[in-house]
């Protein structure tokens, strides 16, 4: 009875080392499962949420003079960056890459681009944003370049900078490396220029997706479902966010040093009526249908766009003022900045003092030149003109007349 009643004592004993053992260890196996459980629930919940469907355009034909097209294998984005007052922060971008494409491609609209006339108003991308959204958006620009879009992306800066703050700080190199929170992201974005708004905000992108990937969800998976709650809001688009292949697709778009970047500036009026849009365009907008090179042909500068406007605008130079070689002298200054002098003599009075620009008022481009040649010569008067312009029986877009002061 002695020894089996101690032998009964002995398997009793356990020793505390190992019960500290077992208990950590059953405290792994518990936290084990709800780390497991939580990355699970996380990757269903990205499953469920982050499908093709967030949205949905609805038209895809454009009613131009062709189908739209982009060639085989190219994938053909629409990037659109929207303010939440229904604003368009940035000109949309047609990015294409793959395919024939050996360099991905950036083409940039602008906002202020006309794409249609009713009655006197004239509707721009950016009205077309306002009053239909993306859906419209996308169809004018299908309609307007007949290129073919398979995807929209539409971001809203304020509710990324959330996002990323869900996300701590993670490091952005552009090209020094730094550490990028929400109120940084803004902060950069909102001192940048158009263009170079939208290059930031793919920069930011692709750094986020160098940040999110598989391990740091396993690492994160709290976080990861907050993100998860959060996409929708930031970002809105027909590619599928599962598995994060839109973020892999702005990767792989960063990942490529020599992105080219095409934009197309617009000539504006200083009320902002748009003067003159770069037929080039049309070439940058065939070389996406195509796939084709984008040749220096297919760019164009604002002031090459200007120097075509002066070129189109008949200017006379009149001596008002009796001044000999007056006008001769006038003529050649204006002849260096670049403007059209298709006649120069005198005036049929030779009384003026201050020098007066006439001008067509119902023509922009003429309002545009005499404006220009008035804060050349500066001390002007401007007079605009309702009846047909002028200078020795024939009619011009503007007029100088020059006066005595313009000798000084």
């Amino acid at each position: 009875m002695f020894a089996l009643s101690s032998f009964s004592m002995t398997r009793r004993r356990i020793p505390t080392w190992l019960r500290i053992i077992a208990v950590m260890g059953a405290l792994l196996v518990v936290a084990t499962l709800l780390w497991a459980t939580m990355v699970a629930a996380t990757y269903g919940a990205a499953w469920l949420r982050l499908g093709p469907d967030l949205l949905t355009p609805s038209a895809t034909v454009a009613v131009g003079t062709q189908e739209p097209r982009t060639p085989e294998g190219t994938h053909t984005l629409l990037i659109v960056v929207g303010g939440s007052d229904a604003t368009l922060q940035a000109p949309p971008a047609i990015v294409q890459y793959g395919g024939p494409r050996t360099r991905p491609v950036v083409v940039t609209i602008p906002r202020e681009l006309t794409v249609a006339a009713v009655d006197d108003d004239r509707i721009t991308i950016g009205d077309v944003y306002a009053d239909t959204g993306v859906v419209g958006l996308r169809q004018t620009v299908i309609d307007f370049t007949e290129v073919a879009i398979d995807d929209v992306v539409v971001v809203t800066p304020r509710n990324l900078a959330k996002l990323i703050d869900l996300i701590g700080e993670f490091t952005h190199c552009d090209p020094a490396c730094v550490l990028v929170d929400g109120a940084g992201f803004l902060a950069a974005y909102g001192v940048r220029d158009d263009n170079a708004r939208l290059e930031y905000l793919g920069a930011v992108l692709g750094s986020v997706a160098d940040t999110i990937d598989r391990n740091w969800v396993m690492r994160h998976p709290r976080r990861a479902w907050r993100i998860v709650a959060a996409v929708p809001d930031a970002v809105e688009t027909t590619v599928s966010l599962r598995g994060g292949t839109l973020l892999r697709t702005f990767a792989a778009i960063r990942e490529v040093d020599d992105t080219q970047w095409v934009s197309t500036p617009l000539l504006r009026a200083p009320d902002g009526t748009v003067l003159a849009a770069p037929e080039p365009s049309m070439l940058q907008f065939a070389a996406l249908r195509e796939g084709t090179v984008f040749s220096d042909s297919a760019t164009v500068t604002v002031e090459e766009l200007l120097q075509e406007l002066r070129d189109e605008v008949a200017v006379a130079v009149a001596n008002a003022a009796g001044i000999q070689g007056l006008a001769a002298k006038v003529t050649e200054q204006l002849q260096q900045f670049g403007y059209q002098i298709v006649a120069s003599g005198n005036a049929s009075r030779f009384d003026a003092q201050q020098t007066e620009v006439q001008f067509r008022a119902d023509d922009p481009r003429a309002v545009y030149i005499a404006e220009e040649i008035a804060e050349h010569l500066g001390d002007v008067v401007l007079r605009p003109q309702t009846d047909t312009v002028m200078f020795e029986r024939e009619s011009v877009d503007v007029l100088v007349l020059l006066g005595a002061k313009a000798a000084a």
